[in-house]
C-alpha cells in the first residue's frame, strides 16, 4: 500500500488535472483528451475520494457538474439543477446499478427508458405562458450561461409551444447538437476561409451555442433534442408530478406540445432488455447521421426516482451507458516534430492513412518524449490508435509481436528543427523547448494564435491565411497586423475586395479589445484565462503592468510566483518593450475595461464554505471573496479564519467549533464585503 503522502498527492493531481480539462471541454470547446481517458481519470479519483474521505473537497471534480460560467455571459439560475450522469461501461457494471436501484425500492422491481445520448451541448429552455423567455447552458449544474439570444437563432427550438392553462413556466432540459454532414460543410467553409477546423460536432455546436453573435449561430445549422420537462404551476410550484407517472409520459407530451424528441427512446422491464439494447447500439450508431456516445438509462417511475433521489453530482435513478471508444489499426511511417508558439517540441506520429470514425486518420499526437518511451513507440511499429469523442486522435498502444527487428527506439533530436537552436528541458518538466526567440516557427504560431479566438479573435485572419501574409513578408510580428496593405491582401489566394475590406474590418474591431484580451492573446507563460482577467483588474494599463515587478505582482492574490516572474520578464524584454510601442503607435487599445477589484477587505482571510447556501450559488459567494482579497479553502484547519455555512452544513460545523473558527452566514459574509 502507498504511504499516505502519496494517496493525498495522487488525489491533489487528479482534481487538478480533470479541472483543466474540465475546462477544456466546456469553456473552450477544445478537449485535450479522449472522453475514454478522461472517464479513467474521474474513475481513479472517485475510487480514492470513496476509500479515503478526507481527500474530498467540495470543489473535487468528482462532486461537481464538470461545466462552468464564462463571464461574457450573464448567468442564470437552474431550477431544479442540471446534474450530471453516472457511467457504467459494461453489463456487469449496469447490473450494479440495478441492484443499487432494487435495494434502494426494497426490492420493488424498476421497469427502464433508454434513450440514446446525444453528444451535444446540454440547456436548459424556460417558457412562460407558452413562450420561450430564456434559455442557458448546464455550467457547473446549479447556475449556467443566459444564451437566450442564440437558442431562439435555432430553427429547430420552437418560439412557442403548445400550453395548458394551468401552467405558469416549463424548464425545458434537452441537447444543441451538429449533423454530421452539416459538420463537414462548416468546416469546409472554415478552411476556405484560413480559419481554424473544428475538432468535433460537438465542440461546434457548443462553440455556436456560446458566442456573441446570433446572427453567427443562426448561420450554423444547429439542431435541438429535448429530454426533460419541468412543470410549475400559476403559483410557482412544481406540478409534474401531478401530470406524469413516468418518464415515458414526459417524452411523449415534449412531443405533443411541439418540441423535437430523439424517437429512439424504449422502455425495458428488466436490466437484460437493457444491456440488450445497448449492446445493439454500439453497431446501430453509426448509420445515425448525429454522433451519439452511449445510452442513457432512466428508471421510468417518477415515484421510483423521487424515492432514489440524487447525490450532489448525479441522479441515482439514472446512468449513462458509455460506448467503447472506436479504435484502429495502422502503421508509424514517421515521426515529425512540431514547434509550438512558447518553444515547446511536439512530437507527431505520421501514419499509414487509416478509416477512422468515418474520417481518414494519418497523423496523431505523441505529446511529448516521455509519452514515447512510456508506450515505447518506433517508427515501423503497428499500433491501435483511437479517436474517442471524435476528437484528435492519440496512439493507444504499440502491437509488439508485429515490432520490425531493426526498429530502433525514438531519440529526441539535440537541435529544433525550424531554426535549428539547442534544445533545452528544464528539470521536473516533460517537455523540451525551443529557447531562441526569433525562431521562425515559433513566430508563426504566436501570430496565429494572437487572431484565434482564445487571443483577439480578428474574425477571417486564420493559419492558411496568415501563412500566406508570412511567406510573402506582409507580416513579421503581430504588430504588423494593424498596418496591413489591404490592396495586396485582396490579391492572396482565396481573398478579393470584399474579403479583404471584411478582414479590415474585424482588424479595426479587435483594436478596442482591452487589456485582458491583449494580455491573453501575446501568449505570456503562465498567463491563462483568469490570469489575464486578475491582472486587467489591478493595472490601468499595460505600461503600468510593466513597471510592476515580479515581487509586486506576486502580492497580488491567486498571481503565483510563476506568473509574476513571467510576466514581469516577458514586458521588461527589449524586443517586447518594441511590439508593445508599436501597437500603441498602431492604435491598439492597450487600457484595462475590466471591473475594478472590491475592496480588498478580506486580504489574509481564509474561508471554506459549506451547505446550501440561500439565494446564492457557493462559486458565487467563492467569487465574492475572491475578488475582495480573501481566499477559499476545501478544509478546515486552525489557519482557516472563518465558516460559510448554509443549511446542512454537516460535519465542518463540528470541526469548526472544535476548533474554534468563526462560523457566519451568509448575510454576515456581505457585512464583511461592506454590502450590507
Amino acid at each position: 500500500m502507498p504511504p499516505e503522502k502519496t494517496k493525498t498527492e495522487r488525489a491533489k493531481e487528479l482534481q487538478k488535472l480533470l479541472l483543466k480539462h474540465n475546462e477544456s471541454y466546456y469553456l473552450k470547446e477544445n478537449p485535450k483528451v479522449s472522453d475514454a481517458e478522461f472517464d479513467t481519470l474521474m474513475r481513479e479519483l472517485e475510487k480514492l475520494e470513496q476509500e479515503y474521505p478526507e481527500l474530498s473537497t467540495p470543489d473535487s471534480p468528482a462532486r461537481k457538474v464538470g461545466g462552468g460560467i464564462d463571464k461574457k455571459f450573464s448567468s442564470f439560475r437552474h431550477n431544479p439543477p442540471m446534474l450530471s450522469l453516472g457511467n457504467a461501461f459494461n453489463a456487469d457494471e449496469l447490473r450494479d446499478f440495478d441492484k443499487r436501484v432494487k435495494k434502494e425500492l426494497d426490492g420493488e422491481t424498476p421497469e427502464y427508458i433508454t434513450e440514446l445520448k446525444i453528444d451535444g451541448l446540454g440547456i436548459n429552455i424556460i417558457y412562460e405562458d407558452g413562450k420561450l423567455v430564456k434559455a442557458a447552458t448546464r455550467g457547473d449544474g446549479t447556475t449556467g450561461e443566459d444564451i437566450t439570444e442564440n437558442i431562439k437563432s435555432i430553427k429547430y427550438v420552437p418560439r412557442k409551444i403548445r400550453w395548458d392553462k394551468n401552467w405558469k413556466r416549463a424548464e425545458v432540459r434537452g441537447e444543441v447538437y451538429m449533423n454530421r454532414p452539416d459538420f463537414a460543410e462548416l468546416n469546409r467553409q472554415r478552411i476556405e476561409n484560413g480559419e481554424t477546423e473544428f475538432a468535433n460536432p460537438r465542440n461546434a455546436a457548443a462553440g455556436s451555442v456560446r458566442l456573441l453573435d446570433a446572427s453567427v449561430t443562426a448561420a450554423r445549422s444547429l439542431r435541438f433534442f429535448a429530454y426533460g420537462l419541468h412543470i410549475f404551476d400559476r403559483s410557482n410550484r412544481p406540478f409534474s408530478e401531478k401530470l406524469f407517472k413516468t418518464q415515458g409520459e414526459i417524452l411523449e407530451r415534449l412531443t405533443k406540445i411541439k418540441l423535437p424528441v430523439d424517437k429512439n427512446f424504449k422502455k425495458h422491464k428488466d436490466i437484460d432488455s437493457v444491456i440488450t439494447e445497448a449492446e445493439l447500439w454500439d453497431e446501430k450508431r453509426k448509420k445515425l447521421e448525429y454522433d451519439v456516445d452511449g445510452l442513457v438509462i432512466i428508471t421510468d417511475s417518477i415515484k421510483h426516482q423521487n424515492e432514489l433521489g440524487s447525490r450532489s453530482k448525479s441522479p441515482r435513478f439514472a446512468i449513462a451507458w458509455k460506448f467503447k471508444a472506436e479504435q484502429a489499426e495502422t502503421v508509424v511511417e514517421g515521426i515529425t516534430l512540431q514547434v509550438g508558439r512558447t518553444g515547446v517540441i511536439t512530437p507527431v506520429a505520421n501514419l499509414k492513412p487509416v478509416l477512422l470514425s468515418g474520417s481518414t486518420i494519418s497523423r496523431a499526437t505523441l505529446h511529448n518524449e516521455d509519452e514515447i518511451a512510456n508506450k515505447d513507440i518506433r517508427v515501423s511499429d503497428t499500433v491501435i490508435i483511437e479517436k474517442a469523442g471524435e476528437i484528435i486522435p492519440q496512439v493507444v498502444s504499440v502491437i509488439k509481436e508485429k515490432r520490425r527487428k531493426d526498429a530502433k527506439k525514438f531519440k529526441m533530436p539535440a537541435v529544433c528543427p525550424s531554426c535549428g537552436s539547442a534544445l533545452k528541458r528544464k528539470e521536473g518538466e516533460a517537455a523540451w523547448r525551443c529557447l531562441d526567440k526569433s525562431c521562425a516557427a515559433q513566430k508563426r504560431e504566436s501570430i496565429i494564435y494572437f487572431a484565434s479566438k482564445n487571443g483577439m479573435d480578428i474574425d477571417g485572419l486564420g493559419p492558411a491565411l496568415i501563412n500566406q501574409m508570412i511567406d510573402k513578408e506582409m507580416i513579421k510580428d503581430v504588430g504588423d497586423i494593424f498596418s496591413l496593405d489591404y490592396g495586396k491582401v485582396a490579391k492572396l489566394e482565396k481573398m478579393g475586395e470584399k474579403s479583404a475590406e471584411n478582414l479590415e474590418s474585424s482588424i479595426k474591431k479587435s483594436k478596442e479589445a482591452g487589456l485582458q484580451k491583449l494580455l491573453k492573446a501575446l501568449g505570456i507563460r503562465h498567463v491563462g484565462e483568469r490570469g489575464a482577467v486578475i491582472l486587467s483588474r489591478n493595472f490601468q494599463n499595460i505600461v503600468e503592468l510593466g513597471k510592476a515587478g515580479a515581487g509586486k505582482l506576486s502580492g497580488i492574490y491567486e498571481i503565483g510566483e510563476a506568473m509574476a516572474k513571467s510576466v514581469a520578464s516577458y514586458l521588461s524584454d527589449a524586443e517586447n518593450k518594441k511590439l508593445i510601442e508599436k501597437l500603441i503607435k498602431l492604435g491598439v487599445v492597450v487600457e484595462s475595461k475590466a471591473e475594478s477589484l472590491d475592496a480588498q477587505t478580506l486580504t489574509g482571510k481564509t474561508f471554506v464554505i459549506t451547505g446550501t447556501l440561500e439565494g446564492m450559488a457557493r462559486n458565487e459567494a467563492k467569487e465574492l471573496i475572491t475578488r475582495a482579497g480573501g481566499k477559499v479553502s476545501g478544509s478546515i484547519s486552525k489557519k482557516t479564519d472563518y465558516l460559510l455555512a448554509g443549511e446542512k452544513g454537516g460535519s465542518k460545523l463540528d470541526k469548526a467549533e472544535k476548533l474554534g473558527v468563526e462560523t457566519i452566514s451568509k448575510e454576515r459574509l456581505l457585512e464583511l464585503l461592506g454590502k450590507e
